[in-house]
Order: structure tokens, then C-alpha cells, then sequence
């Protein structure tokens, strides 16, 4: 609780720094604070676990990321959409006035938790060595969010630059493909109570042909008229 709350106030500080920040280089070493902070959404996923009845963890995770993946992909609409009428530096102010508005809300209604482990930060950092080679299926899942990790990045990353390059579109249009990848958000509840029922892996494999065929199909882009491409 307290580790969220501590990264929410620092997550709304570096947002409105990078808002003000006029140079490159500060911009490139805020962002890595930024991103650093923002893993702030992260900590509440494994809170919701603990929180979750016995045998519900699954649904009750896969609910947390709806909401956690509806803001990535939704919050890209609303910042092209932003971004293009008032300029990005208001786009940051407005979001690290809304991070902290969150942080407030937080703070008033997160429950305390019981503190699992008496190790030092470093100790813990450390014992994840010990995890890696412990667990197979451990390393197994980590490669494969790792790989499609990637793979969401890299789309998301480049699809702006594509967009104005081939397109001459803006970042409203870029954006606007966030409502489009929201559709594939709200099917987390669903995979969460799937792998309640059948496993992770198998939900997992799902998950990552999904992504291997979708990636395929954008290799026929050039053969199709530009709506079709878009």
C-alpha cells in the first residue's frame, strides 16, 4: 500500500516536470523516471490477487486488467486527441493532475496489508535468481509476457511514425486506434476465468497464437487499397 502510494506522488510529480522540461536529453531521463513510476499499476495486480477469494484470483485479476489495459490502450486516444488540439505538454499537466487525484483515492480507500516477507529490498531483488531457477513454468511465463511485451511495443511504438509517414496522419489518428485494441482489453475477465478453469498455459498459448497470426496478416498490408490497410 504504502509502495503505491509513494509512486503515485512521485509518478504525478515527474509528469508535470516532463510538462515543463525544454530540452531532449531532460525529456529522455524524466520519461525513464516516468516509466519507472508508472509500474505503480503494476504493484496493484498482484494487491487484487491477495484481496481475491480462494479460486476466483484468475476472474479477479483478469478484471484489474480490463481497467489497467482499457487505460493503456484508451489513454492513446485521448492524448493524440489532446495532444493535436492543445499541444502535449497540457496533456502531461492533465495527467499528472489525474495521477494524483487517484493517488488521493487511494490512499482513502486501499486496505492495509500484511507484510509477507521480513527480506530487504535487495534480498528480495535477489531471491528472484532463486525463483528463475526453482521454477521452470516461472521462466516460461516470463519469456513469454517478455516476447509479447515486445511485440505490443513495438506496435504501438511505430504505429504513430507509420501513420504520418505513409498516411500524412496525426496523432487523433493515431489515437484512435486505441479504441480499436480497447476491444481486445475487455477480454481479460474473460481469459482470467479461463485459466481458473483450464490452466494459464493454455490460455497463454491462445493469447500468444492471437498475436503471432495478427502480426502475420500485416504482412499482406501492401497487397490491399489504403482502408483496407488502415
Amino acid at each position: 500500500r504504502r509502495l503505491i502510494l509513494v509512486k503515485s506522488a512521485l509518478l504525478a510529480l515527474l509528469l508535470l516536470l516532463c510538462s515543463l522540461t525544454g530540452q531532449l536529453s531532460s525529456l529522455l531521463v524524466v520519461s525513464l523516471l516516468i516509466g519507472m513510476a508508472a509500474t505503480m499499476a503494476q504493484d496493484i495486480v498482484p494487491a487484487a490477487a491477495i484481496l481475491a477469494p480462494a479460486g476466483k484470483q484468475g476472474k479477479m485479476v483478469g478484471t484489474v486488467m480490463t481497467g489497467l489495459l482499457l487505460g493503456i490502450l484508451l489513454s492513446r486516444t485521448v492524448s493524440g486527441v489532446v495532444g493535436a488540439v492543445f499541444g502535449w505538454r497540457v496533456m502531461y499537466q492533465a495527467a499528472a493532475v489525474s495521477v494524483a487525484l487517484i493517488g488521493l483515492v487511494m490512499w482513502r480507500v486501499r486496505p492495509r496489508f500484511a507484510v509477507h516477507s521480513t527480506l530487504s529490498y535487495p534480498q528480495l531483488m535477489a531471491s528472484m535468481a532463486h525463483l528463475w531457477q526453482r521454477y521452470p513454468a516461472l521462466r516460461r511465463a516470463a519469456l513469454a509476457q517478455g516476447a509479447l511485451s515486445i511485440a505490443f511495443s513495438a506496435f504501438w511504438s511505430t504505429l504513430a511514425v507509420m501513420l504520418s509517414e505513409h498516411y500524412h496522419m496525426g496523432s487523433a489518428v493515431a489515437g484512435g486506434f486505441g479504441i480499436a485494441g480497447a476491444a481486445g482489453a475487455l477480454a481479460a475477465p474473460l481469459a482470467g476465468g479461463l485459466a481458473d478453469k483450464f490452466g494459464a498455459g493454455k490460455v497463454t498459448q491462445m493469447g500468444a497464437a492471437l498475436v503471432t497470426l495478427s502480426f502475420a496478416l500485416m504482412f499482406v498490408l501492401p497487397l490491399l487499397p489504403v482502408h483496407a490497410q488502415l
